[in-house]
């Protein structure tokens, strides 16, 4: 996987004869041993066994682990047995906190030595020595141009002093670390990303934290990256030839996760634009002219500096005048496609501004040694971070029939993202993941070996099939599969409500007034018998206001709603108090782990099918139909169950958890295709009686240890 040439690379189980698989997960086993209160897995020792095997084999796994295997330890296990770097992809920050604090050090107490992990980041996210430098001399002068509130004052006064302890402690400087939240335009002065970076060329570059970061991977059992900067390492490996790897050498590659990958891999290979690109192009060329001031150089480069700054101003006013066009456009909707434009003033004016930069730098240059060579790598810089700009411009309003190219609207309606997006990631993804080969200099006559490659997540399946993840993500149909399932006891821990006959609740295309109340009602209703305690999950931000507004002031319970508070705040309030209701949309139908009492009951307003407007499902559907394909059964349906499973998957986290899901949505039984999405989901008992829904929670709970 990695463009670097790795390290001799050893049979995994070489290492580590002692500790086998079976050593391991046996009952009296060393996981026994080393973790009091250890309870042997069946699911959990599956798993680790065929890891263990696609590693023997050179060979990749796709594996889809349920809710309560315990996967983290079962692919971690086996993977660092044979003491060689590991790589693990996640797609949230939750789980590679999980990874890093909790899993992890679990591993290294049960083998008993050291795992060394490295956490992999961007560039913006550690504290940039430089910037931040130079942000202090600033401060000094004029503490206003950094911070306007006393508040903000004494976040810098700590943020001062973080910074000289990860210098002291060897730290670092991860901004995540820090214990307070950083305002945004206080994080970009201290910060650096690939458009301002100086590399090597920056004095602080042997104390730089990235850096410092980045030599920890080198040592690092294992590396913990997230799945967009697994992305990127792959496509730069392409892009310059081998010549740049972000990754270390490994021969495991783990997915976890997994399901976000085609999600992922769309928002990291497209191009998404936005007013702000080139707003920041103006204050960077402020800035950078700022730094000069007073400088010897200066007089001899006013009129080149000048001529950015207007340059600059330009070209925001263009690009502000091409999105205002768009957005009139439009009208009331949410999004739209866009069609290939030429001539296009925005485009013209973003490619004079690097011209002028250039011409900047020209002068510049002249003016050594007066002018440092930092200050002439800062406008280098700048003016390759604007000719990307103007690149990706073209690429939005070209005609390259690979992408789907729209507009939308965003920061709730107050400004507008135009996007490019490839139609189908799977071709990508299989040339760059599925088909990597690492070499083994430890042969005598190097050959590549392929990286076990380890994909799971627990919703991969479709109708009980991997077919449909595969092919979106351009899996080849030979790898090895495996499906383990939870060992939750869904029969009798979780109960599915669906409304039928009299009941029924059929969703209109457009929500009417008469279908939102009798939602409402039915809402209402089920949130009485469980005595609040519960998510409620929509598929369109619209029907949760609707609702929303409703019930308030009907519901004698907390009502948390999303968007009033930032995620973690809510789902903090949400497990604090046992009987609150949280009432959500998109993210909260995944990632959510709230185990206990606090949530017994989901409610899902709707099957969570795609809207038809949305420019780039649109695209895909023309793609299949096209190829003489039915969106609706090659596309439509099995999204549809991954997303519904997800939102089940909420319900029951713990083999002491019970709960009701209700599925306010009686086409999955009146319509053929019912079944199958029924067949997606875990096993529990169904029903269409509210009154069963309310003898559930009436019916005493049998704990695991009364069996």
């Amino acid at each position: 996987m990695s463009a670097s040439q790795p390290a001799p690379l050893r049979d995994p189980v070489d290492d580590d004869l002692d500790l086998t698989v079976d050593a391991l997960f046996r009952r009296q086993g060393r996981l026994a041993q080393r973790l009091p209160g250890y309870e042997c897995r069946a699911g959990q020792r599956r798993l680790a066994e065929a890891v263990h095997t696609a590693m023997r084999r050179h060979a990749s796994l796709v594996a889809e682990a349920g809710t309560g295997i315990g996967k983290s330890l079962a692919y971690l296990l086996p993977a660092t047995l044979g003491r060689q770097p590991v790589i693990v992809s996640t797609a949230t920050r939750a789980l590679q906190d999980q990874l890093v604090h909790k899993d992890i050090p679990l591993v290294a107490h049960v083998l008993a030595r050291p795992i060394r992990a490295a956490p992999l980041k961007g560039r913006a996210n550690y504290v940039c020595l430089l910037e931040y430098e130079r942000a202090a001399r600033r401060i000094t002068h004029g503490p206003r141009e950094l911070y306007t509130t006393a508040d903000d004052g004494d976040t810098w006064t700590q943020l001062t002093a973080w910074i000289t302890a990860q210098q002291a402690e060897d730290g670092d400087g991860d901004l995540d670390q820090f214990p307070r939240r950083l305002a945004p335009e206080v994080r970009e002065r201290v910060t650096v990303d690939q458009d301002s970076c100086l590399g090597t060329a920056c004095r602080a570059f042997k104390v730089c934290f990235a850096e410092r970061a980045r030599a920890r991977l080198k040592t690092a059992d294992v590396v913990i990256v997230n799945h967009a900067l697994l992305l990127l390492a792959l496509g730069l490996a392409e892009q310059t030839e081998g010549k740049v790897a972000l990754l270390p050498s490994h021969r495991v590659l783990v997915l976890d996760e997994a399901h976000q990958l085609e999600e992922m891999a769309t928002a990291v290979l497209g191009v998404t634009l936005t007013l702000g690109r080139w707003r920041w192009a103006e204050r960077r060329a402020r800035y950078l002219s700022a730094e000069l001031a007073g400088h010897a150089a200066q007089r001899d480069c006013a009129e080149a500096l000048q001529a950015v700054e207007a340059a600059a101003a330009r070209a925001a006013d263009e690009a502000a005048r091409w999105l205002q066009i768009l957005v009139t456009a439009m009208g009331p909707r949410k999004a739209a496609r866009l069609r290939p434009q030429e001539n296009l003033p925005a485009l013209h004016a973003t490619e004079q501004l690097a011209s002028t930069i250039g011409q900047a730098l020209r002068t510049l240059k002249q003016a050594r040694p007066l002018v440092e060579v930092e200050d002439l790598e800062r406008w280098r810089l700048y003016q390759q971070a604007v000719q990307r700009l103007a690149a990706e411009l073209r690429v939005v309003t070209g005609g390259n029939p690979t992408h789907a190219r729209y507009v939308e609207r965003v920061e709730g309606g107050r400004g507008l993202a135009v996007h490019a997006r490839l139609i189908a990631v799977a071709p990508w993804l299989a040339q760059h993941l599925w088909t990597a080969r690492v070499p083994n200099p430890a042969d005598p006559e190097p050959t590549p070996h392929p990286c076990t490659l380890i994909a799971t997540s627990a919703t991969l399946m479709t109708g009980g099939s991997f077919t449909y993840w595969q092919a979106r993500v351009g899996c080849p149909p030979e790898v090895m599969t495996l499906t383990v399932p939870s060992p939750f006891a869904f029969a009798t821990q979780a109960l599915l409500y669906v409304p039928q006959g009299r009941e029924a609740l059929l969703p209109p295309k457009i929500p009417s007034g008469a279908y939102l109340d009798a939602l409402t009602a039915r809402i209402e209703a089920l949130l009485e018998a469980s005595d609040g305690r519960a998510l409620v999950l929509f598929t369109s931000y619209r029907v949760l206001g609707d609702v929303v507004a409703r019930l308030t002031g009907r519901l004698p319970w907390l009502m948390l709603v999303q968007g009033a508070l930032p995620p973690a705040a809510l789902l903090r309030q949400f497990r604090a108090d046992v009987h609150s209701v949280l009432f959500a949309t998109r993210s909260f139908w995944e990632g959510v782990d709230v185990v206990g009492e606090a949530l017994s009951l989901v409610i899902i307003d709707r099957l969570p099918f795609r809207s038809p407007d949305d420019p780039l499902w649109e695209a895909r559907c023309e793609a299949v139909r096209q190829a003489g394909g039915d969106p609706f059964s090659a596309l439509a349906l099995p999204d549809a169950a991954l997303r519904l499973k997800q939102g089940f998957g909420r319900l029951i986290r713990h083999r002491t958890d019970r709960g009701v899901i209700a599925l306010l949505d009686s086409r999955v039984r009146v319509k053929g295709y019912g079944s199958f999405l029924l067949r997606s989901l875990p096993p529990a008992r169904l029903t269409h009686e509210l009154e069963a829904v309310r003898d559930f929670w009436a019916t005493p709970v049998v704990s695991p240890s009364d069996t």
